[in-house]
């Protein structure tokens, strides 16, 4: 219980770190800002438990993942994961956000594992 209260902390200071920073940006024109988060599947699922059960956020189901399926799986290590966090905060003081593409590994599909690893045992 201690260490899910502690991820917990983390993805919510992480989530909103990134709003923060967004924010300070004046991103009142509508332009995007991307940003590149790296770690393992856990974290990546643990942002998207929080995202999903925050007060401060909301669900965007258009043109984003279905619902259901957002916490359904554990995410992949090295797979590719977009969520979009909305600037303009709606009438219930929220953040939208969308998953708009969960869990996508088709990159590693060409990748012989084996092959690799025998690659490194040469070297």
């Amino acid at each position: 219980m201690v260490k899910k209260f502690k991820i917990r902390l983390v993805t919510r200071s992480f989530s909103q770190e990134l709003c923060q920073q967004e924010s300070e940006t004046g991103n009142s024109n509508g332009e995007e800002h991307n940003v590149l988060v790296v770690s393992h599947g856990l974290w990546i699922l643990a942002i998207l438990d929080y995202l999903m059960h925050s007060e401060e956020f909301k669900f965007d189901a258009e043109r984003s993942v279905p619902k259901d399926q957002v916490l359904k799986n554990l995410i992949k290590n090295t797979a590719v994961t977009k969520i979009r966090i909305f600037h303009q905060l709606e009438s219930d003081r929220k953040r939208k956000f969308q998953v708009i593409m969960l869990n996508e590994y088709s990159h590693l599909e060409s990748v012989d594992v084996c092959r690799s690893l025998d690659i490194f045992e040469n070297i």
